[in-house]
C-alpha cells in the first residue's frame, strides 16, 4: 500500500496537533495544581512557620489577584511572541515562585511565592488553547477545549490526597521542590514540543507588533461589539461553580445535612467528577448543535433551576441534594462553550488578548461572588460557627438572581456558530 504526499502531510499535521493538545492539557493541569496545592498542607505550614489562618487566606487571594491582573499582559505576550515562547516564560515564573514558597521562613515569603505563581499560571490555559485553535479544525475546537480544560481538573485531584501522601513521606517543602523540578522540565518540553501554528498558517506571515500596536490591540478587543454581553456571562457562569466547589459545598453539607468529613468528601468527589464529564461532553456538544449561544443559555437556565430548587426545598433528602449538587458540577461544562464563543469574536492576531479578556472576567467573577456570598453569610449570621439553612437559601438565591441577570444580558449577544452564520 502506498501513501500520497497529501496523506503523509495530513498524518504529520494530526500528530503535531495531538502533541500540542496533550501538552496543553498537562500544562493547564499544572496550573490547576498550583492554585490549590497549599490547602492540604496548610496545617504543616502554620506549624513550621507560625503563620495565622488569616495569612493562609491571603495566600489564595494573592495568587488569584495576580493571575487576574496579569491576564491581558499575558495575552499580549501570547499574541506577540506566540504560545511556544510564552508558555516556558510563564512556567519559569511559576518555578521561581514555587522555590521561594518552599524555602520561605516567613509569611511574607509565602505570599511573595504565591504571587509569583499567580503571575506564572495566569494564562497557561489560554496560551495552550490559542495553540490548539490553530492546529485543530474549527469544528473540533469545542471538543478540544473540553478535553484540555476538563482533564486538567486532574490537577485539582493531585493537589489533594496525592499531595498529602507525598507531603507525609518527604515533607511539604520537599513536595514543592519536587513539583518545582517537574515544572521546570515541563517548561523545557513545552518549548521543544509545542508549535505556534501549522506551516502556511497566517500566523507565520504576520508583521511583528511593536508595544504601541500591542496596546492598540487591547483597546480593539475591549471595543469589539457584543463582547461586553459575553463577558457578563463569563463573569457569572464559573462564579457559581467556584462558590460551591471553593467555598460553600462543604459547609452546606455539614450544616444542613449533618455530614462528616468522609461523607462530604464523597459528594465532593461526585461534584468534581461531574465537572470533568460536563467539560468533556458539553464541549463536544458543539459538534452536534450549531449554536454556541443555545448551549450556553441552556446550561445557564438549567443551573438556575437547580439553584431555585435548592432554595425552595432546603431539607430535601440527601440523595436529592447530592444529585442537585452533582448537576451543577456537570452543567459547569457550558463555561467551556463560553470560551469557544469568545474565540469567534476575534481575528487570529488578537486571539491571545481576546481569550485572556474572557478569562479575566471568569477569575474576577469567581473572586467577587465568593466575597459577596461571604459578606451575606457574615451579615445574616455574624460570628456563627455553623450557618442556619436560611443563610444558604439567601446565598443560593443571590447566585440564581445574578446568573439570571447575566443570562438576560447575554441573550442579545450575537451568536458565533461553527457554521459561521452569525445571528
Amino acid at each position: 500500500m502506498t501513501t500520497t504526499p497529501g496523506t503523509t502531510a495530513a498524518s504529520s499535521h494530526l500528530a503535531v496537533a495531538i502533541r500540542v493538545g496533550v501538552m496543553g492539557m498537562v500544562i493547564t493541569m499544572s496550573s490547576q495544581f498550583y492554585r490549590n496545592a497549599h490547602v492540604v498542607v496548610a496545617p504543616d505550614i502554620m506549624r513550621d512557620i507560625g503563620v495565622s489562618a488569616q495569612l493562609l487566606g491571603m495566600l489564595s487571594a494573592g495568587l488569584f489577584l495576580m493571575a487576574a491582573l496579569t491576564q491581558l499582559p499575558a495575552g499580549m505576550l501570547i499574541d506577540v511572541h506566540g504560545p511556544r515562547r510564552t508558555i516556558p516564560m510563564m512556567l519559569l515564573t511559576v518555578v521561581a515562585g514555587s522555590l521561594i514558597f518552599a524555602s520561605s521562613t516567613s509569611g511574607l515569603g509565602l505570599v511573595l511565592g504565591r504571587m509569583l505563581m499567580g503571575i506564572g499560571v495566569a494564562a497557561l490555559g489560554m496560551a495552550s488553547l490559542v495553540a490548539c485553535a490553530r492546529w485543530f479544525r474549527p469544528e473540533q475546537f469545542g471538543t478540544v477545549v473540553g478535553a484540555v480544560i476538563g482533564l486538567s481538573q486532574i490537577g485539582n485531584v493531585v493537589a489533594t490526597y496525592p499531595m498529602a501522601l507525598v507531603s507525609d513521606a518527604i515533607g511539604w517543602r520537599n513536595s514543592y521542590y519536587l513539583m518545582t523540578a517537574v515544572t521546570a522540565l515541563l517548561g523545557l518540553l513545552s518549548y521543544l514540543l509545542i508549535r505556534d501554528a501549522p506551516p502556511g498558517h497566517p500566523y507565520h506571515l504576520r508583521s511583528p507588533e511593536r508595544l504601541k500596536d500591542a496596546l492598540k490591540g487591547v483597546r480593539e478587543v475591549f471595543r469589539t461589539p457584543g463582547v461586553p454581553r459575553l463577558l457578563c456571562m463569563a463573569f457569572m457562569a464559573y462564579a457559581v461553580v467556584s462558590c460551591f466547589l471553593g467555598l460553600w459545598i462543604g459547609p452546606y453539607l455539614h450544616d444542613v445535612h449533618g455530614l462528616d468529613t468522609v461523607r462530604r468528601g464523597d459528594i465532593l468527589l461526585y461534584f468534581s467528577t461531574a465537572m470533568i464529564a460536563g467539560n468533556l461532553l458539553l464541549g463536544s456538544l458543539e459538534r452536534l448543535v450549531d449554536s454556541r449561544k443555545a448551549i450556553i443559555m441552556g446550561g445557564a437556565a438549567l443551573t438556575i433551576l437547580i439553584l431555585v430548587s435548592l432554595v425552595l426545598f432546603p431539607h430535601a433528602p440527601l440523595p436529592v441534594a447530592a444529585a442537585q449538587l452533582t448537576g451543577i458540577g456537570f452543567l459547569s461544562g457550558y463555561t467551556i462553550v463560553i470560551i469557544v464563543h469568545g474565540k469567534g469574536f476575534y481575528p487570529d492576531r488578537l486571539m491571545g488578548r481576546g481569550a485572556t479578556l474572557v478569562n479575566t472576567a471568569v477569575l474576577g467573577g469567581a473572586a467577587c461572588m465568593q466575597a459577596l456570598t461571604g459578606i451575606i453569610a457574615g451579615v445574616l449570621a455574624p460570628g456563627a460557627v455553623g450557618l442556619p439553612v436560611e443563610v444558604y437559601q439567601a446565598i443560593f438565591s443571590t447566585l440564581a438572581l445574578m446568573l439570571t441577570l447575566a443570562l438576560a444580558i447575554y441573550s442579545s449577544c450575537p451568536d458565533r456558530p461553527r457554521s459561521g452564520n452569525h445571528t
